[in-house]
């Protein structure tokens, strides 16, 4: 045994189990419960008292505190204080409505409203309650609406709740693994706390439409656990849990694909022999999602209409890991619609995300013996986000829903390094107001933020300041002024939705109608004709209101 273990272990006994220090040192259990036994039976030195194991793991004589913040409150204490931080700053997501794509997936969709439709929400794309063909099969998420509807109504209120104890659940789920891992709960509990605060996360949790996020994180983060225990134990029933865990990730959402990277990430970081049956039970559940999406959407993969070739889409790659590394440590002007279109290496944004990549790469390369743990921090952030990165073709150059499970490298780093600054005992105090500051600053971003989602008109009039090129956006907004009587507004928004895009079918029926309503017919049966044109399938009853204005009857100015 190497003299720096020794040392580490006698130093520790007094505060942590031997299995915790067998896990921090990659040692077995039995080699630390040994050593430690024979210190206990060493006899005297030159007639004095056998060593002390509590004189050795002494604080005072390391110069660093004692124990750690909260190690005399029960575990389910901490729990507790989590979720009932993470229910406080979501509580103002309560009163947000349905908006975006809640119409379709929640307020408009039959197949959510009763339990005698639930077949169809694993044998159907989860747009196809409103008779739209997608390659979304996210059955599980489709679930929890229904029985949300059948405990709440359309009360989008009780659709909240839901979400935040999904988010609640996952900020356990992320505290047990990283406890697990690590064998800290103090760090655990750090990492858990930063993740469950972060504004970031407003876009998966306020927004209703956006719970595939926390469920599929929530079970990815039970699976990764079930299969560490099972590298330490061979266990028939975990083993079939695990299966079940996975099989629900899945289901949650189609990101779950790429746990099998982070499994190796595991080995990789920390040094972990492979378990081959938690291994083959992930693969065999792993084929069977896919045949059941291909028998299902007739396609294993996903489609997109993202625009450029993989070297095109590169320097967005590299742009949008700075705007990611950005959103985590100032996360202000939070918004959806980031876009999608082609950039290039003469941007600065990509030049700077490409250097901070290799830079964190390089140092995590350092420190991979010792200092595993930043390794598996950094390998963590970048194998989470290649599924959401562009290398291959998405709708979006980012999102910041995607940000959800890749965070979790960022706030265990961040504990990391805060940790390590209050356990070196000169700046104990620093680190504590620093946490504090974190958790402060976060938590109050997070309580405003949830004001973007109350309502329609605010999340479209602000999410427009962003990002002034959405078309579909600006019709969107146009739509809710037409919906309150506000013609010249609706008028004036879909004529910018054309300008940013000129075949946008959609827009162009609702400027025909907005046109109808404010009497200018002739303009109204010109949008209409150029809908049906792009072949849109137009509303029928408007089509007749607007037949007797086809031989120039009506004001046309």
């Amino acid at each position: 045994m190497k003299a720096e273990h020794r040392q580490y272990i006698l130093e520790n006994a007094g505060k942590k189990s031997p299995q915790q220090i067998a896990k921090e040192l990659g040692l077995r259990e039995k080699v630390v419960k040994k050593l430690l036994e024979n210190e206990r039976r060493r006899p005297a030195v030159q007639g004095g008292p056998a060593p002390s194991l509590k004189a050795a793991a002494s604080p005072a004589a390391a110069g660093a505190p004692s124990g750690q913040p909260l190690e005399k409150f029960p575990t389910a204490v901490l729990l507790a204080a989590l979720g009932a931080l993470g229910f406080l700053i979501y509580s103002s997501a309560l009163g947000g409505a349905f908006l975006f794509d809640d119409a379709a997936l929640v307020r408009d969709n039959p197949f959510i409203k009763s339990f005698s439709q639930l077949p169809k929400l694993f044998t159907e794309n989860i747009w196809a309650g409103v008779g739209i063909e997608y390659f979304f099969y996210r059955p599980l998420q489709m679930v929890t609406y229904l029985i949300d509807h059948a405990l709440w109504g359309m009360d989008p209120k009780g659709y909240h709740l839901t979400s935040i104890a999904v988010h609640v659940l996952t900020a356990w789920a992320m505290f047990c693994l990283v406890w697990l891992l690590f064998a800290n709960r103090w760090l655990a509990f750090l990492t858990a706390l930063f993740f469950v605060v972060h504004p970031v996360h407003t876009e998966a949790v306020t927004y209703i439409a956006g719970r595939a996020d926390p469920l599929v994180a929530l079970f990815m983060l039970l699976t990764l656990g079930l299969y560490v225990k099972l590298g330490e134990r061979k266990d028939a029933k975990l083993l079939l849990l695990l299966a079940v865990s996975y099989a629900l990730a899945l289901l949650s959402k189609e990101y779950a694909l790429i746990l099998p990277a982070l499994a190796l990430v595991y080995h990789l970081a920390l040094k972990k022999k492979v378990n081959w049956p938690a291994v083959v039970t992930l693969g065999a559940v792993f084929a069977a999602y896919l045949a059941l999406r291909t028998l299902v959407l007739h396609s294993a993969a996903q489609r997109s209409s993202a625009p450029g070739t993989f070297g095109e889409r590169l320097p967005g790659v590299f742009i949008s890991i700075a705007s990611y590394l950005r959103l985590l440590v100032a996360p202000i002007n939070l918004h959806m619609e980031y876009g999608s279109r082609v950039y290039s290496f003469d941007e600065p944004a990509a030049g700077l995300g490409l250097i901070l990549t290799a830079a964190l790469f390089i140092y995590a390369f350092i420190k991979r013996r010792s200092e595993p743990l930043i390794y598996f921090s950094v390998l963590w952030f970048f194998v989470a986000l290649v599924p959401v990165s562009n290398l291959f073709p998405l709708n979006a150059t980012m999102a910041e829903h995607w940000l959800y499970l890749p965070s979790l490298g960022f706030f265990l780093l961040l504990a990391y390094f805060l940790d390590r600054l209050y356990r070196s005992g000169r700046a104990r105090n620093l680190s504590l107001a620093l946490i504090v500051g974190v958790v402060g600053v976060n938590a109050y971003l997070t309580f405003r933020q949830n004001d973007y989602w109350k309502d329609s008109v605010t999340f479209y009039s602000r999410t427009l300041k962003h990002n002034s090129q959405g078309a579909r956006m600006y019709n969107n907004l146009g739509s809710e002024y037409n919906e309150m009587g506000r013609r010249e507004e609706a008028i004036e928004m879909f004529k910018k939705a054309l300008d940013n895009n000129p075949s946008f079918a959609a827009a162009h029926e609702n400027l025909a109608i907005a046109y109808y309503y404010t009497n200018r017919y002739a303009l109204a049966v010109q949008h209409f004709d150029k809908a049906i044109t792009l072949g849109y399938p137009v509303n029928q009853d408007l089509a007749q209101l607007l037949e007797p204005h086809r031989q120039g009857e009506g004001s046309a100015s």
